[in-house]
């Protein structure tokens, strides 16, 4: 794909950006009706059409919308409903695209990880345990599920070796250490 895209959109409602991003990527968008206001939208190098899609959805991201695929079509649509609204999956999806993933744990219950790991989800993402298979269900922004994936793997890992965090009443951690 060439490089040949520059965006220079400042105070432009959604609408009209939506429309061009499709002309430019040949994805059919449907915007949600609670999906208005205005966006600033610039590139300082060109961009190919695959970039462009990536700086739609970061724009979609920041402003607290997001991209769910549709059978052909993507609906865009406030984040919180992004969840519900589901999406099918698809190969090679780019950080700012909303996924579910299951990460299947061996060594540690599923509902210590989901525990630990919840925090670091968006508002509007979830993490669910489920018991059989001992797994957690992680619903956000793909780079972050693939984040709390990692993590999970990481207190999964079965390597034998823990941590603690010890508090520290009546010495300071240089002194106690040594």
């Amino acid at each position: 794909q060439n490089a040949d895209v520059v965006i220079n959109m400042r105070g432009v409602e959604i609408a009209d950006v939506a429309d061009q991003v499709s002309r430019i990527t040949g994805r059919t968008l449907i915007l949600d009706p609670a999906v208005k206001g205005p966006v600033t939208v610039t590139s300082a190098t060109p961009l190919t059409a695959a970039g462009v899609w990536e700086l739609f959805q970061s724009v979609l991201r920041a402003n607290g919308w997001a991209a769910v695929r549709s059978g052909r079509t993507w609906r865009v649509v406030p984040a919180a409903n992004a969840v519900r609204e589901g999406g099918a999956p698809s190969r090679g999806v780019s950080g700012q695209e909303l996924v579910t993933r299951m990460v299947r744990l061996s060594n540690v219950p599923a509902a210590d990880v989901a525990r630990v790991v919840r925090p670091l989800v968006a508002p509007f993402g979830s993490v669910e345990p489920l018991t059989n298979p001992n797994a957690i269900v992680v619903t956000d922004y793909a780079d972050n599920v693939r984040r709390v994936e990692a993590i999970a793997r990481q207190l999964d890992s079965g390597s034998g070796s823990t941590f603690a965090t010890i508090v520290l009443r009546n010495g300071n951690a240089p002194d106690v250490a040594q």
